[in-house]
């Protein structure tokens, strides 16, 4: 009898214990993630939380009146009670995430589940497929929210500012390879596309400041060495218009130590000796660009031009013939029309 009796006091106790186990599972279970503040570093959303981390689910980005609306549920979570979304948060969150239009933040209860839904309205102007977002870290008790791609965004920028550069919108594609370079510095193309961009638009002194640079960061780092021959290609041409041929000339040798088969070089360095009057030496560097580069249409342009300076119509026609052959709707093809024209309008028949 007290064997039996003893028997039922332990599984009383295995009972207790086994009930206290559950109960404590459950008042686990209870707990919810209190989220103290939300906040953004750059361009990303941050969410300061206490007790546990949170379940973050992001829902698919749709189409809401004609915005993309994007998502965040913050599962099993509720506001602590000193914390406000008000009008100074959500003005420091969008300065922040500048691909953000609009934001707000709510507070709802489903099936006895509390959450937070935090829903961003995202800018038309950004690529929908940089958007990609994702929980970078939870530590610190705090949910590091990565949004964007960057590098599917830069990639985006990158593209808009070569096809407005090529549209002759400088204006615009200055401010998008400004953007890229504030992103990353190290994006090499863009650095030198904008001195490009700066050279169209007679603005020598960024031009210059912008390539010297790029030299002097790629010369240390020898991280791309086509980049910096071509910046040197570049900075020794706005030498040549600005009135430093010595500078200018210096740069082109460095190139074709390098490169002796560069024709861009040879070019310039005919543009050169054309500025300082020297048509025989600007004459040879013409035509050596043309042998490394037959489809040069700017090197016979300028052959021609040399040509008529020394009244040799016969072969001046002949090098604009050629420019059109090669680009006909261009700048310079409709230039080397021009002059064809005006050889032709001189004689009572035509030069060739």
């Amino acid at each position: 009898m007290i064997r039996r009796y003893k028997a039922i006091n332990i599984s009383v106790f295995v009972l207790f214990i086994l009930l206290g186990l559950a109960l404590s599972t459950v008042a686990q279970e209870l707990v919810v993630s209190e989220i103290m503040g939300i906040h953004s570093e750059e361009r990303m959303l941050l969410l300061d939380v206490a007790k546990k981390y949170p379940v973050v689910k992001f829902l698919d980005i749709n189409n809401a009146s004609g915005d993309y609306l994007l998502t965040i549920e913050i599962l099993d979570s509720s506001y602590h009670k000193d914390f406000i979304f008000d009008e100074s948060i959500k003005s420091s969150l969008l300065k922040e995430l500048d691909f953000v239009s609009d934001i707000s933040v709510q507070q709802t209860s489903e099936n006895l589940v509390n959450k937070l839904i935090v829903s961003l309205v995202l800018k038309p102007s950004f690529d929908s497929s940089i958007f990609k977002p994702k929980i970078l870290s939870t530590k610190n008790n705090i949910v590091k929210i990565s949004i964007v791609d960057s590098q599917a965004e830069i990639t985006s920028l990158y593209n808009k500012a070569v096809s407005e550069q090529l549209a002759g919108n400088n204006i615009i594609a200055e401010e998008l390879y400004k953007t890229i370079i504030s992103k990353e510095n190290n994006f090499y193309i863009a650095r030198f596309n904008l001195a490009k961009v700066y050279l169209d638009q007679a603005k020598y002194n960024e031009a210059e400041s912008t390539l010297l640079n790029l030299i002097s960061e790629l010369t240390s780092t020898s991280s791309d060495s086509l980049i910096l021959l071509q910046a040197k290609n570049s900075l020794g041409f706005i030498y040549c218009l600005i009135g430093k041929p010595n500078e200018a000339n210096n740069l082109f040798q460095e190139v074709l130590k390098v490169k002796p088969d560069f024709f861009e070089t040879h070019y310039l360095i005919g543009v050169l000796n054309e500025k300082l009057k020297d048509i025989k030496n600007a004459k040879l560097s013409f035509k050596k660009a043309i042998e490394l580069n037959p489809g040069g249409a700017e090197a016979y342009y300028h052959l021609g031009v040399l040509e008529l300076i020394e009244k040799n119509k016969k072969d001046a026609f002949q090098y604009f013939n050629k420019v059109i052959e090669i680009s006909p709707t261009s700048e310079i093809g409709k230039l080397s029309q021009n002059e064809i024209d005006k050889l032709n309008q001189k004689g009572s028949k035509k030069v060739l």
